[in-house]
């Protein structure tokens, strides 16, 4: 899934920092976003964002404060949907429920630092297709606007700013055969977040246990 990324990365002049009010015309004034994620830790793994982020802070960035990978992107939620973007709350709560009723093992693998023009990033495998078996009813309920390829990973931080790519690029070639971390996370969240904020806290709206 990350075949072409760091290639891309690379071959880019500079990153793709915050653009002044792109968040502003992309939220229209809603003020939460919800998304599924799975919530991710263990001393192994933050550890490693930990050295990472302090590895990467001289290059312009910025910790996220909720380590995730992100499962399925909703949408806003509202009683009542305007906009393409938004979601309705009866169908969050279908997809709740369509979580809740099929359970089944979550089993990742964290593997080596790469980066999007916007961030930052840990590769996720999918090796036993449990992603696309939890992806599948929430699609099937409402289709992900999605402008790019569904890539799972864990956000190292964001670019704070625009600047050349090489010199982060050459910070972030030592870490690109690190040691994988296996995950097995025991739930899938529900979670919205401030739409304004970039990286900020998550708040859990509905939790679905998996075994």
């Amino acid at each position: 899934m990350f075949d072409t990324v760091w290639d891309d990365f690379r071959a880019a002049p500079t990153t793709l920092g915050p653009t002044p009010g792109v968040r502003e015309a992309w939220h229209r004034g809603r003020r939460r976003y919800a998304v599924w994620v799975v919530r991710v830790g263990g001393d192994a793994l933050r550890a490693r964002l930990a050295a990472l982020g302090d590895v990467l802070a001289p290059h312009g960035v910025r910790p996220f404060q909720d380590p995730h990978i992100t499962v399925f992107v909703a949408g806003f939620p509202s009683p009542a949907p305007a906009h393409d973007d938004d979601i309705a709350d009866h169908v969050l709560r279908a997809q709740v429920a369509a979580l809740a009723a099929a359970p089944g093992p979550l089993r990742l693998t964290v593997g080596p630092l790469t980066a999007f023009l916007s961030c930052p990033v840990l590769e996720v495998a999918d090796s036993h297709g449990d992603l696309a078996r939890i992806r599948a009813p929430l699609q099937a309920l409402h289709p992900e606007l999605r402008y790019a390829p569904y890539r799972p990973h864990v956000t190292v931080g964001t670019f704070a700013d625009t600047r050349p790519t090489g010199p982060i690029a050459a910070a972030i070639a030592p870490f690109r055969d690190l040691p994988p971390i296996v995950l097995t996370p025991d739930a899938v969240e529900l979670v919205t977040f401030d739409a304004d904020e970039v990286g900020g806290h998550l708040t859990t709206v509905a939790r679905v246990g998996m075994g």
